[in-house]
């Protein structure tokens, strides 16, 4: 939402960034380009894959049309095989 409107922010420019917390730095990930949800003004998404299970800081950054950061912590209980 934009700060006083209440509005979403629509084709905003965003990224996100993944670290885990029991080791920094050690498997951070990004930046992830974060794509408006088509259909859902405001709404955005990414997808990206972890290296193992623990609790991860999600940080996301917007760009423009202004610049702010949020971040958000998440625990990731199962990943899967491959590569």
């Amino acid at each position: 939402m934009s700060p006083g409107s209440y509005q979403p922010i629509t084709m905003g420019r965003m990224v996100a960034w993944t670290d885990m917390i029991a080791m920094p730095m050690s498997h951070r990930q990004g930046p992830i380009p974060l794509m408006e949800v088509p259909g859902k003004h405001g709404t955005y998404s990414a997808v990206t894959a972890v290296p193992m299970i623990g609790e991860y800081d999600v940080r996301v950054e917007l760009q423009q049309p202004m610049p702010a950061e949020a971040h958000e912590r998440l625990t990731v209980q199962t990943v899967s095989g491959g590569g």
